[in-house]
């Protein structure tokens, strides 16, 4: 692992142990790891492995996906939100270092119980127009990170109070959720919705 002026790099060979370890990563990296998994997970488990798996640490690649995270395989460098899922040879995790805010928010029976819904966003906002968007949500549909596309309609627009909750049904519009005891589905999309709204105000 390393630090750069511009970035923060990991061996994606690394377990997310290493992650938690390096006290160069950024904390909003390395929250979900201690909140949500058990050392034993965590030493067990790859960087790459996750990627490729994200239902393992589903809350923390959701998270890369709002940071910008990047891996690369010796030639190509792509973000995660594009190669997760993928079987692939990674070889470098890399975080930019970027002034965005990374926000995230969830709903859980317990406060340390895995997340019924769990979102995570960044967001760049000059001279009150949006120009960039970063907003993942787990627990909203068949994948366990979900990447809406609907906030990409916002860049480039005013982005106000009703720009926001707009936002907010539009992803709410798009998830598919999938109920279970957990939550249904009613209560998933709704979550979904709130959550959005929250975490982008918040960024």
């Amino acid at each position: 692992m390393m630090r750069s002026n511009t970035s923060w790099q990991i061996a994606t060979s690394s377990s997310l142990q290493a992650v938690v370890d390096d006290p160069h990563a950024p904390p909003s990296l390395t929250a979900p790891l201690r909140h949500f998994l058990p050392w034993q997970v965590r030493n067990e488990t790859t960087i790459e492995r996750v990627i490729a798996t994200p239902q393992l640490a589903a809350p923390w690649v959701a998270t890369l996906v709002a940071l910008g995270a990047e891996v690369f395989d010796g030639q190509t460098s792509l973000p995660v939100a594009q190669a997760m899922y993928r079987r692939h040879s990674w070889q470098m995790l890399t975080i930019p270092d970027e002034a965005w805010m990374v926000v995230s928010d969830y709903v859980a029976r317990a406060p340390t119980d895995e997340p019924i819904v769990y979102a995570v966003a960044a967001r760049w906002v000059e001279d009150g127009v949006l120009r960039g968007i970063r907003l993942a949500l787990t627990g909203v549909s068949r994948l366990a990170v979900f990447v809406p596309t609907a906030p990409e309609r916002w860049i480039g627009q005013p982005f106000d109070e009703e720009a926001l909750r707009s936002l907010a049904r539009a992803v709410a519009e798009e998830v598919r959720p999938r109920g279970d005891f957990r939550g249904s589905e009613e209560y998933r999309r709704a979550m979904a919705e709130v959550l959005t709204r929250r975490v982008l105000s918040n960024a």
